[in-house]
């Protein structure tokens, strides 16, 4: 799915934060900030530590 999406996905860059912001969403990593209308979260809950969510998604 990576390879079909191109560069629209980053590898290795842990989320920090996932915002709202003009109807859009923002996500911040160490390697930059990505805007998209949607957000697709895939963890586990135990390693969620280190990422913060402003609700509501």
């Amino acid at each position: 799915m990576a390879k079909r999406l191109g560069d629209r996905v980053v590898l290795k860059a842990g989320v920090e934060s996932v915002r709202r912001k003009d109807g859009r969403f923002l996500g911040t990593t160490r390697r930059g900030t990505w805007r998209g209308k949607r957000v697709s979260s895939r963890f586990r809950p135990r390693y969620q530590t280190g990422s913060s969510f402003t609700h509501p998604l």
